[in-house]
């Protein structure tokens, strides 16, 4: 019996189209938002190196990441962090320079590869198991809560991840064609990733394990390939560092060394991390969708021999190989940061889709008349349904970064104005002290343009600073705290002077002998 598609072709293109406005949208909506979200530390740092390249000059920084420096030129040593290589932030230094620095301009970057993650993996699973089942994975690529919240995130994960798939589209074609654009087109989406983020080089030693166990020569000679690719990037970079920073292999290795593992900041037990991960996966990727991968799983197993459902569950397999290791091995990164296992979108929503297609084609092999209507109307239902769910999920995952009152909402308008009144009232040179921000986050002091010493809470904690003399320094007290009129009344004598921000006052401070710009 000849079977009909679900979904013709013109109303397949709807739906895609369709699932693809309402991604768009939703990771658009905010696009202009300040930095004053949980997820918005990485957007200040990121375009806060981006702004030192511009500021400082391409060849004075080498093209190097300062993202945690907000002190006066010329920058230090101490002020180039270095544990990631170069070309998110360069990236964003060039639209900088192109558009002006806003933060809907830091954000076009994951939001476009985003958008060309979900494109590319529709084109993957379009040539591999065909347009109904590549449009169900994709409308759940664009309905879970990882890419939903991540996809709009100014970090390495969302750019790789459209590299991985740029790579793993460009693998498909090289193998059916045999033509050297697609080969070339590979090994430029690996090398460009790599000097990205960390995360395409264990890509590639993904790849590289793999292909070492698979019979021949070509496999072999490309397993090689690609680990001499990634082993000449990590040398390069770790050679280029040495220049900017004597101390950066040592303080790679340091840091190499806390993200495997708990540590003095962030201690916890085996079982602690195994709960906090699976609570976030749970949160990320629904328990529809999990549940969905695990049925798609049993259905692809049984199916391996197909050539389709053998290929496109391999590069699945590559990527959740990658990031398995990324969660697993570097678990005190993963506690810490949700956002770890994010290139499991992929195998989540491959598997998921191929779980909604066999439910698709079960209703419409059915014998009754009917059975075509209700699995086009389920088709699209269950699209919509899911894309809803997320968003609505999504919604609850956001949390702003409070620096006053952690039991009290802020407006996202503060931390802006809060900077820019610092910004006003002290030179570069100075060193700002307050007894606010009892968590750090960088988003105040990229307002600032000023370093900012925070949770200053007592009137001992501020006693260190101001007794060096190494530089300027000042200070703000937030008159909401409990102890600011006694840190007030222990400050050196100086210029004081009181401001108004929605509600909440705050002193602005300065020492008398200070060289900082006068009130």
């Amino acid at each position: 019996m000849h079977r009909h598609p679900v979904i013709s072709s013109a109303l397949s293109y709807l739906a895609l189209g369709a699932v693809f406005f309402s991604f768009a949208y939703f990771l658009t909506q905010d696009i202009d938002r300040p930095w004053v979200n949980q997820i918005d530390f990485n957007g200040a740092v990121w375009s806060q190196a981006a702004h030192n390249i511009l500021r400082a000059g391409l060849l004075e920084t080498q093209g190097a990441s300062t993202a945690f420096y907000f002190g006066p030129l010329p920058i230090p040593n101490a002020g180039y962090y270095l544990h990631h290589p170069p070309l998110l932030h360069l990236g964003i230094a060039v639209l900088f320079s192109l558009l002006g620095e806003h933060e809907w301009v830091a954000r076009m970057v994951p939001i476009v590869c985003t958008l060309c993650s979900a494109l590319l993996l529709w084109l993957l699973v379009r040539d591999t198991l065909g347009r109904r089942t590549a449009l169900f994975c994709t409308a759940v690529f664009a309905s879970l809560p990882m890419s939903l919240r991540y996809g709009t995130m100014v970090n390495f994960e969302p750019v790789v991840l459209c590299l991985i798939l740029a790579a793993l589209y460009a693998l498909r074609h090289w193998e059916q064609t045999g033509r050297p654009v697609w080969k070339t087109l590979f090994f430029a989406s690996l090398l460009v990733g790599m000097w990205v983020d960390w995360a395409m080089h264990l890509f590639a030693l993904a790849l590289f394990a793999w292909w070492m166990t698979r019979p021949g020569r070509p496999a072999r000679r490309l397993a090689w390939t690609v680990l001499a690719m990634t082993g000449i990037c990590g040398l390069l970079y770790l050679v280029h560092t040495q220049f900017l920073r004597p101390d950066a292999l040592q303080d790679l290795q340091r840091t190499f060394l806390v993200r495997v593992a708990s540590d003095a900041k962030y201690k916890f037990t085996f079982w602690q991390w195994a709960a906090k991960v699976s609570a976030s996966l749970v949160h990320h990727f629904l328990w529809t969708g999990l549940g969905a991968a695990a049925i798609g799983g049993i259905i692809a197993y049984r199916r391996r021999k197909e050539p389709g459902v053998a290929w496109i569950g391999w590069a699945s397999f590559m990527v959740f190989a990658m990031d398995a290791v990324f969660v697993g091995v570097f678990q005190n990164d993963s506690y810490i940061h949700e956002y770890i296992p994010f290139y499991f979108i992929v195998p989540v929503s491959v598997l998921a889709g191929i779980a909604l297609n066999q439910l698709a084609q079960t209703v419409e092999n059915a014998p009754a008349h009917w059975a075509r209507p209700v699995g086009n109307a389920a088709a699209i239902l269950l699209a919509a349904a899911g894309i809803w769910l997320g968003q609505v999920r999504t919604e609850t995952l956001q949390g702003r970064f409070c620096i006053l009152d952690l039991q009290k909402k802020e407006s996202e308008a503060l931390i802006p104005a809060l900077g820019k009144i610092i910004r006003s009232h002290f030179s570069p040179e100075t060193r700002v002290l307050c007894n606010f921000m009892p968590y750090y986050g960088p988003q105040l002091e990229y307002y600032a343009r000023r370093e900012v010493a925070p949770n200053l809470s007592e009137p001992e904690d501020w006693k260190p600073y101001i007794q060096k003399t190494d530089g300027d320094v000042g200070g703000i007290v937030w008159m909401g705290d409990d102890d600011a009129p006694a840190i007030l009344a222990n400050l050196p004598p100086g210029k004081k002077e009181f401001v108004r921000l929605e509600n909440e006052s705050f002193c602005l401070w300065q020492p008398a002998d200070g060289d900082g710009r006068p009130f």
